[in-house]
């Protein structure tokens, strides 16, 4: 590598790296009030402060030391006084471009209706919570509590790929001397005043622009490129000087206390596990739990997954509906109590699936356990707000409303899963039902919710045996006034025809849409099936360019065209699917099919060579091992999904395809995918 370079011209080689000299902003683009009228319905507000570079801070991580104090959700923060005015749904600080003269400090806030009313207030309550700040000296603990978890992410690094990683150095060349390259990113040399001081020096009201995204910008001009309509103001001086000037003694303000999540030492635990697959240590009726240790890995982290089959929460498409408000609300109501469980490297998550919700946690080990059993208390005994209600739900039918607004073909794929799955909702269906839903019915839905559980769950990671056994029986007393049923069936139709069923579905779009969707037909036992899933993703696999360069390339029918592999609760499938601007739906139906039979065509003239480089993609990416810890727990929890408890459902599947020939595929080409022979449905806009 070093001869190739030197073979450059000698004043190239020399010549030292050139500066930025003008500033990213000029004295009149800062103190502006900057409005942007968006397409979709977006409530956001950005505070920004313009900065010089700041890198020279890497060994005490100071600037994100702010953000972090800044963007604390908990007691006395900047985000509670906004939020207990109901003006905020988020708040973000820290993030924003730089370069090497210069840095933009953000403040990023999602703003409710009322905030957006109100931009003038949260202005002025920002500015007191700066102005405290400035006032304040934070304790040792605050700094040092960020140090440890650097520290801890430093030690034990997950393995990466050496492409990311020689990028990742690569990157940290430009902007670290020699000895930090691999350490730069963790170095948090200690608290530094001076910088703390200077930082919050440029977090003032002469120096910041202020951005709103919304709709109901009233705009002058449009971007040159992307012809955005936005407006620009100048913010006047007497308000500057009141914004500089604003008090915080009114406010309770106050920096966040001791993090309870850090409590503790962060170790490896003493390895007790022989077994290659997670083992089975509770199973009964309506409660199963399966752990492993982690032995590959060796990092003071873990994950736990509890899935719930609920069936008052799948009774109707009506408890379905409030069962997936419930998630949303719950994880709005729950943020500030567990934002330090966060910044102690915890994460969790809880959402809806077609039997109930899954609530899962990840994140270091050591005090993880009690994260989860909070978040179970929380669920069950939850302090519901009806503003916060009001507002989630509103944000809810938005989204369902928007997700299948935009394109035909998601509206497609929605009527599909209708038609397959016709006892779930589908995204238009929710968003009507919820906007009937009072906080009286929500509430009462609820108190019914837990009454019925079938609960599945995997621990895996840096826990012994007899750690796990105690998390399982904590998390199980928790559900002990619950009754324990059954699992719930996952409803799907199986097509007991052969034929490919035409359907037409009205659409307000100016674009045409079809797809074409082929079901296994099949009466298949466990080794059958195993044999066809083999066959279906192989075929997908040498399907997917043939398909996208007929339908886009050859045909250039639209910009949304391709296949792929399209398993329904475990019933065998796949869809070639196009979306135009131009073609009427007749056309993209005519030549959808003749997709599929060029195909087939296309798969009686492969060389063997490629038919064997298809298979051994597939196998390879069937074969390849997890990257990471969380990446691995994932593949155990779809196994325990899909029932695979010999955890070797993947392996079979190579099996079965390092045995596939070409003259099979062929034969199971013409017998499942001719329209003639196959089961399924072809569904076009109108």
């Amino acid at each position: 590598m070093r001869q190739r370079f030197l073979q450059l011209n000698p004043t190239i080689r020399s010549s030292p790296s050139q500066g930025i000299e003008p500033p990213l902003y000029r004295d009149q683009e800062l103190n502006q009030f900057i409005g942007i009228h968006p397409v979709k319905e977006i409530h956001k507000l950005n505070v920004t402060f313009s900065m010089p570079d700041m890198n020279y801070m890497y060994n005490t991580k100071m600037l994100s030391f702010v953000a972090h104090i800044i963007g604390y959700e908990g007691k006395g923060s900047l985000y509670e006084a906004l939020d207990n005015k109901e003006y905020i749904n988020a708040l973000t600080a820290g993030n924003g471009i730089s370069g090497n003269n210069f840095k933009d400090f953000n403040l990023s806030l999602e703003l409710t209706e009322l905030g957006e009313e109100n931009i003038d207030d949260i202005l002025e309550i920002t500015f007191a919570y700066l102005n405290f700040l400035k006032q304040t000296v934070p304790a040792a603990y605050l700094y040092d509590e960020q140090q440890v978890l650097t520290q801890v992410s430093f030690n034990y690094q997950e393995e990466i790929k050496a492409t990311k990683l020689a990028n990742q150095i690569a990157l940290n060349m430009q902007h670290y001397p020699e000895v930090d390259y691999l350490s730069g990113d963790y170095r948090m040399d200690g608290f530094n005043i001076q910088q703390w001081q200077e930082i919050l020096g440029y977090l003032n009201a002469d120096n910041f622009r202020v951005t709103l995204v919304s709709q109901s910008i009233h705009t002058q001009h449009k971007a040159p490129w992307y012809h955005t309509p936005y407006a620009v103001t100048d913010i006047d001086l007497d308000v500057r000087k009141l914004l500089n000037d604003t008090s915080w003694s009114d406010f309770n303000f106050q920096l966040p206390p001791e993090n309870p999540y850090l409590g503790g030492e962060i170790k490896l635990e003493q390895l007790d596990f022989n077994s290659l697959t997670p083992i089975n240590i509770e199973d009964k009726l309506g409660w199963k739990t399966w752990f492993k240790q982690d032995v590959s890995y060796r990092v003071p982290k873990g994950n736990i997954y509890l899935g719930l089959d609920l069936p008052n929460g799948i009774a109707s498409k009506r408890n379905q509906t409030m069962m997936r408000m419930f998630c949303d609300l719950f994880l709005d109501s729950v943020s500030e109590q567990h934002y330090q469980a966060e910044m102690a490297g915890l994460y969790y998550n809880i959402y809806a699936h077609n039997g109930g919700i899954t609530i899962y946690t990840s994140g270091l080990s050591n005090r993880q356990h009690e994260l989860l059993l909070t978040l179970i208390d929380t669920m069950l005994k939850p302090n519901f707000v009806e503003s916060r209600f009001k507002e989630i739900k509103r944000q809810l039918i938005k989204h369902w409303n928007n997700s299948e607004s935009n394109r035909p073909i998601s509206l497609l794929f929605s009527h599909l899963n209708s038609t397959l799955i016709p006892k779930v909702a589908n995204s238009l269906e929710l968003a009507e039902i919820l906007a009937d839903v009072s906080f009286a019915e929500f509430l009462a839905f609820h108190s019914t919710l837990f009454n019925a559980v079938n609960a599945e769950m995997l621990i895996y990671g840096n826990w012994n045996t007899q750690q796990a056994l105690n998390i399982n029986a904590l998390v199980e007393q928790r559900f002990s006034h619950a009754t324990k049923v059954e699992e719930n069936v996952r409803a799907n139709v199986k097509l007991d025809r052969i034929g490919v069923e035409k359907q037409r579905v009205p659409v307000e779009h100016s674009d045409n849409a079809a797809i074409i969707y082929l079901q296994g037909n099949k009466t298949v036992d466990d080794k059958t099936d195993v044999v066809e899933k083999a066959w279906f993703i192989l075929c997908s696999q040498i399907l997917a360019p043939y398909a996208f360069n007929y339908l886009r390339t050859e045909q250039q029918l639209g910009y949304l065209a391709g296949s792929g592999y399209m398993p329904l609760c475990n019933v065998l499938g796949l869809v070639v699917y196009v979306q135009s601007h131009e073609v009427e739906n007749s056309e993209l139906e005519r030549h959808i099919g003749l997709c599929i039979e060029g195909f087939i065509k296309e798969l009686d003239h492969l060389e063997l060579d490629e038919f064997n480089a298809h298979k051994q993609a597939v196998i390879h990416q069937y074969q390849e091992q997890p990257a990471n810890l969380n990446q691995k727990c994932q593949q155990l929890w779809v196994s325990v999904g899909n029932k695979d408890y010999e955890f070797n459902h993947k392996s079979r599947i190579v099996e079965e395809l390092q045995l596939a020939t070409l003259d099979e595929l062929q034969q199971w080409a013409k017998t499942n995918l001719l329209e003639q022979f196959a089961t399924g449905y072809q569904i076009s806009t109108e």
